[in-house]
């Protein structure tokens, strides 16, 4: 799928591969007798369902989510407003811990 597609690739990939899995499971199950013979009936209909949720996860699991330009925008937009924030209000008991130091208020997080 595109960048821009509206609906993702784990729910793309994973839609057609539990809807074609369901098809073929479904087709052995009812119309090949060598394949249903050993199961009981009530199983036979679960079967296809079964499949389809398998595939559906297996293939969704395995894609991956390309993230668009509007989330990577976002995301950066958000780190330089934080950034700059930190640094309008410095907060020496979040700051010195991140440096590896022990905060010069004797806050809590200051070593004992």
């Amino acid at each position: 799928m595109s960048a821009q597609a509206p609906v993702s690739d784990k729910v793309g990939n994973g839609t057609l591969v539990g809807s074609a899995a369901a098809l073929v499971s479904w087709a052995l199950t009812y119309f090949i007798p060598a394949w249903h013979s050993g199961i009981p009936a009530p199983l036979q209909a679960l079967i296809p369902g079964v499949v389809a949720a398998a595939g559906y996860f297996i293939a969704g699991y395995r894609s991956t989510h390309s993230a668009t330009v509007a989330e990577v925008t976002t995301a950066v937009r958000d780190a330089i407003a934080i950034q700059a924030a930190a640094q309008e209000h410095p907060n020496p008991d979040i700051v010195a811990p991140l440096a590896g130091q022990t905060s010069p208020a004797g806050g809590a997080n200051a070593s004992r």
